[in-house]
């Protein structure tokens, strides 16, 4: 039985993406006991003319659609294990001599100046470059060339792009644009899917919104956070290339994870240090080519055993004494900890939070004023950063940064005396004037805070 015998209540129930075909040309299929190709034919020449096609063409289209549509629904993407980048050349000619392999669930971080080449690179494994890009590189797919045709396929992509910019011109809410590309994606779940993407892309975004938000309502940190979630959920493509995630406005940490979770292989260009330290691995882009590999060795494992066995240790130890004798062994700790050295990079961050927390908590436990537990805290802070190759420029750009403050305040507490002086006596300004009378005093009391950690930093 071909399409046109079938009856239209029959058809509709087998394949509902035909509704949608012929809505688009302003045909409303109903039901009436007609058979498809008998609905067709009882409709006037001059409906025909109204909407621009004749019958044959309408069904000849319909024959496209159809094809298309078994296409999308019988084919399956190639299973992606892993991609690899064979070295070309940087700008000068020099030969990268680089083989690296990226496998699903893995994070590699593209670090470099801008112009040293970082999206090049992201390019050149979009287009599965075969030797005919200005780097000379070749990108294969488990391990062998890829197809010509799934190369220039329309219907795949081995890769999703997130690009700087996210900006939306449709006039549609969340949760319908979401519906869209579950539907064109043949979800069938496609209304759990929605939530589940809204509820985590809400995780990811520093306000929340709802599946009602238009989605030209969305900030540049929810539109980014919507196409991460979305791209985790729907996309097939295997890679993820994020260009610059840490000017989205989300939790890039959990963006992350989630890419990860559902076994993505993610590659980010960044020029945040803290960012491009937690991933596996890390490419350093200098000149147009891939300058360097760094990876995580045995050593750095080695280390993060015995870094999470001294916060362990923190954790469980009942450090008994004065103030002093309780700091001078959180100080103990905090050397051992510095001296064992580098862990793996995707840990960094992770370790770096527990050994705070767990230091934080033992100041929490001591008999001391919140002034002097901050100091000893921000202390504790600095003393972790000594293990970091980078920690003399970060102590001199907080040394700026407090000076600046203190001047700062100095500047204020100066107008605000001032303007003391020209208060009237009544209530109103009596009141006004001991607001200001606290500020003040508020304010010298931070910049005795603020010289504090100046003189502890100066010393380092």
């Amino acid at each position: 039985m071909t399409i046109l015998e079938k009856q239209i209540e029959v058809l509709k129930s087998e394949v509902p993406q035909v509704t949608d075909f012929f809505s688009d040309y302003g045909i409303i299929l109903d039901d009436g006991g007609f058979t498809l190709g008998e609905y067709l034919e009882q409709l006037p020449e001059d409906f025909y003319e109204d909407i621009g096609i004749d019958q044959v063409t309408l069904l000849e289209n319909l024959d496209g659609f159809l094809n298309q549509l078994n296409l999308l629904q019988n084919t399956e993407a190639p299973k992606v294990s892993e991609i690899t980048i064979i070295g070309g050349h940087d700008k000068t000619g020099n030969p990268e001599h680089v083989e690296l392999k990226l496998i699903r669930g893995s994070v590699t971080s593209i670090v470099g100046p801008t112009g040293s080449g970082k999206s090049r690179l992201l390019a050149d494994i979009e287009w599965m470059a075969q030797n005919d890009t200005p780097t000379g590189r070749v990108i294969r797919v488990n391990g062998k060339k890829p197809d010509p045709e799934l190369r220039f396929s329309l219907e795949y992509k081995l890769v999703a792009q997130l690009s700087q910019n996210m900006n939306f011109v449709m006039d549609t809410t969340v949760a319908e644009f979401i519906a869209m590309h579950a539907e064109s994606r043949m979800i069938e779940n496609a209304e759990a899917i929605v939530v589940d993407i809204i509820a985590q892309a809400n995780l990811l975004a520093g306000e929340s919104f709802t599946g009602q938000t238009p989605v030209t309502a969305l900030s540049g940190g929810q539109s980014r956070a919507l196409m991460i979630a979305d791209t985790a959920f729907l996309s097939t493509s295997p890679v993820v290339l994020i260009d610059e995630i840490e000017n989205a406005g989300i939790d890039r940490k959990k963006a992350l994870s989630l890419l990860v979770k559902k076994e993505k292989i993610v590659l980010m260009a960044t020029h945040d240090p803290i960012l491009a330290l937690m991933a596996e691995q890390r490419l350093i882009i200098k000149n147009g080519g891939i300058h360097k590999i760094i990876t995580t060795t045995a050593k750095e494992k080695e280390n993060l055993q015995a870094k999470l066995e001294i916060i362990e240790k923190i954790k469980n130890d009942k450090i008994e004494g004065d103030n002093k004798q309780v700091f001078d062994a959180i100080k103990e700790y905090q050397r051992e900890f510095t001296a064992i050295g580098h862990v793996p990079m995707a840990d960094k961050e992770r370790i770096q939070n527990l050994f705070r927390d767990a230091v934080n908590a033992k100041f929490d436990e001591l008999k001391i004023n919140p002034a002097e537990k901050k100091i000893m805290g921000y202390k504790s802070k600095f003393e972790i950063l000594k293990s970091e190759p980078q920690h003399s420029d970060v102590i001199k750009n907080e040394i700026r940064f407090i000076a600046n403050k203190i001047s700062q305040m100095q500047t204020d507490i100066q107008l605000w005396e001032n303007n003391i002086g020209f208060f009237a006596k009544s209530k109103s300004a009596n009141i006004l004037k001991q607001e200001f009378e606290n500020k003040i005093e508020q304010a010298k009391e931070e910049i005795k805070l603020l010289d504090e950690k100046l003189k502890f930093l100066k010393e380092r």
